[in-house]
């Protein structure tokens, strides 16, 4: 959103959670609050990249009015096969040796204590590669 492009290999031997949104998608919303709260606990221990095809000033407006404060970016280029979709919201939740653990098409409770176990599990892993 800041106008500086980033690969997604810069997070090779990341754990990294990918969610593909839309500001007018009510199970996308529904989400996001969760997904506020699990960048809050582990935005400086993992990549967090919350990707949508809308405009930017449109999605700059809606972040700043919600006071969210998670990494949003504009995808520009097709993902890699695994990772394309046609429904969203779908998260993707990523190991560090890049093996897709979750992926979850429709809205979840992602700051709930499984998901949390799931994560702190993938992070005790990627300090071993």
């Amino acid at each position: 959103m800041q106008g500086v492009e980033i690969e997604f290999s810069h997070s090779k031997e990341k754990v990294v959670l990918l969610n593909l949104w839309a500001t007018w998608c009510p199970p996308c919303l529904a989400e996001l609050p969760s997904m506020q709260n699990l960048y809050d606990t582990y935005g400086e221990r993992m990549d967090f990249y919350f990707v949508s095809a809308e405009d930017p000033k449109t999605i700059s407006k809606f972040i700043e009015k919600k006071g969210y404060t998670f990494p949003v970016y504009i995808e520009t280029q097709r993902p890699p096969a695994e990772l394309q979709v046609s429904t969203i919201p779908t998260t993707f939740l990523i190991d560090a040796s890049g093996e897709i653990i979750i992926q979850k098409t429709g809205a979840a409770q992602w700051d709930s204590a499984e998901v949390k176990t799931i994560i702190e599990e993938l992070l005790a892993a990627s300090e071993e590669i």
